[in-house]
């Protein structure tokens, strides 16, 4: 396992592989930039107590434990990965300004509680991004539970968490998983706009409690499974505190459940007025078309990132850390920067 204890820019290092955790970050002001990371039985990258963190442009997975997880930390940003056969993709807890964007993750493996794209937990305050991601789960290969979940989290009234312009397709066969799930065990603030969802699973769209959440402009759609039930729903849960001041607006969905029935949107009537259900197209003239997915079998020889790449990486000097080295290496605290041939 490589442990980065004081800042430092690694670029380049083209591949990390390890049977613990392939990289600790607990140093302020540290990029990680176009790396191949995997791990047999841990996280591929895990953030411990740092602040102003970037990964980018690095090819993660497969890993026994999640893409990238991140707790007690401040300022980090996941950017331009791939991110392939993980718990969860990126997974923050106790934490601030997480900003996940452009990236494309394929076929989360959960098993529940994890099995999200991206799962903030109690992550707070201004600068929270989920945005313009891609990500596909595969039936038969995959386990996913919720798409993107917010768990007790909360933005402020003046910049809410953004969840914008992310394109998925996938879900089920859990029961209760779905596409985003808003204001679990509460939350505020928070804004899911301009989403693109295909088959994601239960459901679309939730707001399970919480305040301020604005729901506008999304698509979308599913086709009849043994476990879909409702595209959009807002329905106080039990664990909240309470459940107020919501929009859902100019949305458009079809959405059949497992009874071939149309069944688009829902609203418990336990959440107050919500702004704008009038407004939303609940028998709207979409389709699977809107987004078919990766159209790639993996991502671990891809470019990285969502731009359209399909050149794959040329691997040349690479250093390996492996079951081998790592025993020889130890807890190896890197102090400078370590440049070798980028992944292409």
């Amino acid at each position: 396992m490589k442990t980065i204890k004081y800042a430092l820019s690694i670029l380049s290092l083209s591949l990390l592989h390890s049977t613990a955790n392939a990289l600790l970050i607990t140093a302020d002001n540290t990029v990680i930039d176009g790396k191949r990371i995997s791990s047999t039985t841990g996280h591929c990258v895990e953030v411990s107590g740092a602040s102003n963190v970037i990964i980018r442009n690095s090819i993660i997975g497969p890993c026994k434990g999640n893409g990238v997880f991140i707790h007690d930390s401040q300022g980090v940003e996941v950017r331009n990965n791939n991110i392939e056969k993980v718990q969860s993709g990126v997974y923050a807890v106790n934490s601030s300004k997480i900003n996940v964007h452009h990236n494309r993750m394929l076929n989360m493996q959960g098993p529940m509680p994890r099995g999200q794209f991206v799962q903030f937990n109690n992550v707070s305050g201004n600068g929270n991004r989920i945005n313009y991601n891609e990500g596909e789960n595969v039936s038969g290969l995959s386990t996913p539970e919720d798409l993107i979940n917010l768990y007790k989290t909360r933005g402020t009234s003046a910049d809410p968490v953004q969840i914008i312009g992310n394109k998925f397709k996938g879900g089920g066969p859990s029961t209760s998983g779905g596409g985003i799930m808003t204001g679990d065990n509460d939350g505020a603030f928070t804004l899911v706009k301009d989403n693109i969802l295909v088959d994601p699973g239960q459901y679309g769209i939730a707001i399970a409690g919480g305040e301020g959440i604005k729901i506008t402009g999304n698509k979308v759609y599913a086709r009849q499974q043994a476990f879909t039930n409702v595209g959009i729903y807002v329905w106080r849960q039990k664990n909240t505190t309470r459940c107020q001041q919501h929009e859902v607006s100019y949305n458009q969905v079809r959405w059949y459940n497992k009874n071939g029935v149309a069944n688009s949107g829902w609203n418990a009537g336990n959440c107050g007025t919500v702004t704008g259900w009038n407004t939303n197209d609940w028998k709207a003239s979409i389709n699977a078309s809107l987004y078919e997915g990766l159209k790639v079998a993996t991502l671990l020889n891809q470019s990285a990132g969502t731009q359209t790449n399909s050149r794959s990486p040329q691997i040349s000097g690479i250093q390996i850390i492996n079951a081998a080295t790592n025993k020889a290496l130890g807890k190896r605290v890197i102090t400078k920067q370590i440049s070798c041939n980028p992944l292409g």
